[in-house]
């Protein structure tokens, strides 16, 4: 199906664009919600849906490649927070794939016509999961990921 191949290209692209800047997909989905704000391992835990134990070993690297920093709680030093090294702004730099101009930039060599029918069959396809997710029970008493 041409989606499976879709997706298949775009997650190799996505891990080459990482890879050149020392990132692995899971570590960027740990370095996403801590992007928004500090978050304990706990937090990101439940808000990317993978265990303790695989975001701890994950903060562990990206805490030696330079992109986080673990703190403790000042008022309950059994907190342990986990914070970005520098700014958005600076990790967006480190990661280019982070940038708010670089999936312009990718499809740049579209015309412009191609984009349009691009995004509406992309919005039509959204749609059409977006009424399937719905059917489904509610995970956990939350359907946010």
């Amino acid at each position: 199906m041409r989606l499976t191949k879709l997706n298949k290209v775009y997650l190799d692209v996505i891990a080459q664009e990482l890879a050149a800047c020392g990132m692995t997909v899971p570590q960027m989905f740990v370095l996403g919600p801590v992007m928004q704000g500090r978050r304990t391992i706990g937090e990101i835990s439940r808000m990317i849906d993978l265990s303790y134990s695989t975001v701890s070993g994950i903060v562990d690297r990206l805490e030696r490649n330079g992109f986080v920093e673990r703190t403790r709680d000042h008022l309950d030093r059994r907190m342990v927070w986990v914070e970005l090294v520098g700014s958005v702004e600076a990790i967006q730099n480190r990661i280019p794939f982070m940038r708010g101009e670089y999936f312009p930039e990718l499809f740049s060599s579209m015309e412009a016509s191609e984009v349009e029918r691009a995004s509406e069959s992309l919005a039509l396809l959204t749609r059409h999961l977006e009424v399937r997710q719905q059917s489904f029970p509610k995970k956990g008493g939350s359907n946010a990921r």
